[in-house]
């Protein structure tokens, strides 16, 4: 969508001053907005505002569990789905529904200005590849494009993204000035995006460096050279998604990972929870997250890992129905602790989990209710432990290559 937020009115009273070429008198008057403009704070939801309508209008419906995801069953019963992205929007539909898709289209046309890019190629610094059944996204030209601003196109490459090394309080002669800390945060910043878009092998990474955005030190700095340096190596990397690893045609399958890291944040003891979920064998999502209270045992660590598991995977069942697709009952999650399945499928352990947030024991409704079920996986299975901890280099490969692909787009674009 071009100049997007132009196309927003606006609710509220706000004046600007006359802009200089105008022939107004800048002493005597104010003029009124009536449309959005990109400085305002507002822009953004009155934008939102205005497309989400206009969708709604020719018979879309926004998606409770994601309100950027908008679906509408087409006249063949199939489903058309647009993604919004702020000004940009993915669109994906059946072949028989082309025709219909296009009448939609002329429709966004005759109301906005916009640019129809045709089969997706790029989107958002991802370049996506389709090829038969498998779709392949990689960010080859963002991390290139990272690595030239912060000077490290020509640093050697690392095996992995961090080493194992325990962190303490840094001396405060060790801390960057403003100048270093500001790059610093720019390079987390670009971590970030990199690790939530298709580098679920940084991810754990980034969540360690990015821990220090208020007061880095040079120490960190060293922490964050490495995650570029790493990435430096293997820029080719990226996911694939294949049609063909669904097993069931008419349903779909939903899985994941879940470890914890029990007591590993020196600073407080709290633990790491890291998880991925899969759709057909197709990673999906993933996340390394600071539990928020202090677990007394590694297999309470494990159950309330577990639970922000169950979160995510019962909010993908509940976002792939909104969407008109069967899902497979019950979701399986893999853990690798015994104690922490036994605890979540029944309360024969009640003196050790008593003192357990109540909010984390609605998997063992899930349980019950046969939406989610437990299975064990040994720990050289557990593909959740590259975030959790930092690893060595043949467990970090090994379950790196299980995640991701080599891409090899040569996308230098």
């Amino acid at each position: 969508m071009k100049t997007a937020f132009l196309n927003a009115k606006i609710s509220e009273d706000i004046y600007v001053h006359v802009p200089e070429g105008l022939d107004i008198d800048n002493n005597k008057y104010l003029l009124k907005l009536n449309r959005a403009l990109y400085v305002l704070k507002q822009a953004p939801r009155e934008w939102n505002k205005e497309i989400s309508g206009f969708l709604i209008s020719i018979g879309y419906k926004s998606c409770m569990k994601d309100p950027c995801v908008y679906i509408k069953i087409s006249s063949n019963n199939k489903i058309i789905i647009v993604g919004l992205f702020v000004d940009d929007m993915i669109v994906a539909f059946h072949i028989i529904d082309e025709i219909e898709w296009k009448s939609d289209l002329l429709k966004l046309k005759l109301k906005y200005v916009l640019s129809d890019l045709g089969d997706i190629h790029h989107i958002l610094g991802m370049c996506v590849v389709k090829n038969g059944s498998i779709i392949t996204i990689d960010q080859q030209k963002y991390i290139n494009d990272k690595l030239k601003i912060f000077q490290m196109n020509d640093a050697k490459s690392m095996d992995t993204p961090s080493t194992d090394i325990k962190l303490l309080d840094n001396d405060e002669s060790d801390y960057l000035d403003d100048v270093e800390i500001n790059r610093y945060r720019m390079m987390v910043g670009s971590l970030i995006y990199a690790s939530v878009s298709t580098r679920p092998d940084i991810t754990h990474a980034t969540h360690t460096v990015s821990r220090f955005m208020s007061k880095p030190s040079q120490f960190n700095m060293t922490m964050i050279h490495r995650v570029f340096r790493y990435l430096n190596g293997t820029k080719n990397m990226g996911l694939k998604y294949d049609n063909n690893n669904n097993n069931n045609n008419n349903n779909v399958s939903i899985s994941g990972y879940c470890d914890a890291d029990w007591g590993s944040e020196k600073s407080d003891r709290k633990s790491l929870t890291g998880y991925c979920t899969f759709i057909n064998n197709n990673l999906i999502s993933w996340a390394t997250r600071k539990q928020q209270t202090v677990a007394l045992s590694s297999a309470e660590a494990e159950y309330m890992g577990i639970s922000e598991l169950a979160k995510e995977l019962m909010w993908l069942r509940i976002l792939l129905k909104e969407m008109n697709i069967n899902v497979e009952t019950p979701s399986i999650i893999y853990v690798d602790n015994q104690a922490a399945k036994k605890i979540s499928e029944n309360d024969s352990d009640h003196d050790r989990t008593k003192h357990i947030d109540i909010r984390h024991y609605f998997i063992r409704d899930l349980i019950n209710n046969n939406e989610i079920k437990l299975e064990w996986v040994s720990s050289n299975n557990q593909l959740a432990d590259i975030f959790t901890k930092a690893v060595g280099k043949n467990i970090f490969t090994t379950l790196r290559e299980k995640l991701m692909s080599n891409i090899n787009n040569n996308n230098t674009q």
